[in-house]
């Protein structure tokens, strides 16, 4: 996967997005349980979340919370297998 595309928090909260039910917003917030104007607000990178948020949308996207926050490390959480 291409990473340099996800230079911001906001682009990987978008990825993050697209991951999750059908690829929306609304599928994101009913996931999280937050609204769908703040999760536009970080795509728009005009907020950033707290660290429960984003754990909330990385754990909603299986994705890695250092990379959801950084863009560093492995981009999905790791299988328990």
């Amino acid at each position: 996967m291409d990473q340099s595309r996800f230079t911001t928090v906001g682009r990987r909260i978008n990825f993050a997005k697209s991951l999750v039910g059908d690829g929306t917003i609304k599928s994101l917030s009913e996931a999280t349980g937050i609204s769908m104007p703040q999760i536009s607000r970080y795509i728009s990178n005009t907020s950033e979340p707290t660290l429960t948020r984003a754990v909330a949308i990385a754990n909603s996207a299986r994705l890695n919370l250092l990379w959801l926050a950084t863009g560093e490390g492995e981009v999905f959480q790791k299988s328990d297998s």
